[in-house]
Parts: structure tokens; C-alpha cells; sequence
């Protein structure tokens, strides 16, 4: 009876979850399910392969290179890399900001990831909208 409903819970998760982190991993110790592991699609949304979140940095260097690359191969206008590279770069500058005290909180870290989220959906947006160069 316990193990039903531990895999019928186990099973409810992975279902609501899925929608939210587009998949997830289980890991099975001796006694059933003992961790879920979020993966990401591999794009820039902040995660590694591991399940691990990208730090600050990282995705801030991923963003840029992305941008880089969609003004390279058409996909982005200067005009759009530009308005990307401001909300890059304003994000960077509230980072050094909130480093100004030497250390990074977890709160203004989740807040810089926000912002970051923010700058990526935007760049998804834009990589793929009907604006090229040409």
C-alpha cells in the first residue's frame, strides 16, 4: 500500500512539475524515490546539465553570446540587440550594486536571476519574431 502511493505521488509530481520545468529526473535510492532533479531544455534559462543553477555570471556571459550570435546569423536587428544589450547591461549594473557590501544575499540573487529570466524571454522573443536582417 505504501509503495502505491508513493509511486502514484511520485507520479503526481513529475506531472504537475513537468509543465512548469519542462522535465524532470528521479533518482532511486534503496528505498524508492529519494530526489527530483529539474532539467531545463538546453537553452540559456539558468540551469546545467546536472540540474544545478547557473550562477549570475554564467548566464549573464550565455545571454551575451546569444545576443552576439543572433545579430551574426540575422535572427536579431542591431536595434533589438541594442535594447537587449541595455537590459544586459542594467542588470550587470544592479549586480555590482548589490556587491557593493561584498557579498551577494539570496535575495538579491533571486532577484538577479528574475531580471535575467526577464532578458532571456525577451531574446527568445526576439530571435524568433519576423524582424530580420538582411
Amino acid at each position: 500500500m505504501k509503495k502505491s502511493l508513493i509511486v502514484l505521488a511520485v507520479a503526481g509530481l513529475a506531472a504537475a512539475g513537468t509543465a512548469a520545468a519542462g522535465s524532470y529526473t528521479v533518482r532511486f535510492g534503496d528505498r524508492g524515490p529519494t530526489a527530483f532533479i529539474a532539467v531545463q531544455d538546453n537553452d540559456f534559462r539558468g540551469w546545467r546539465d546536472d540540474g544545478r543553477r547557473l550562477g549570475v555570471d554564467d548566464r549573464q556571459s550565455r545571454i551575451a553570446q546569444q545576443i552576439e550570435s543572433g545579430v551574426r546569423n540575422g535572427a536579431l536587428t542591431r536595434r533589438e540587440a541594442r535594447l537587449l544589450g541595455g537590459q544586459l547591461a542594467a542588470t550587470e549594473n544592479k549586480e555590482r550594486a548589490f556587491e557593493s557590501d561584498g557579498r551577494l544575499s539570496g535575495r538579491e540573487r533571486t532577484e538577479l536571476h528574475r531580471d535575467l529570466d526577464v532578458v532571456a524571454q525577451r531574446l527568445r522573443f526576439e530571435r524568433h519574431d519576423s524582424d530580420r536582417r538582411y
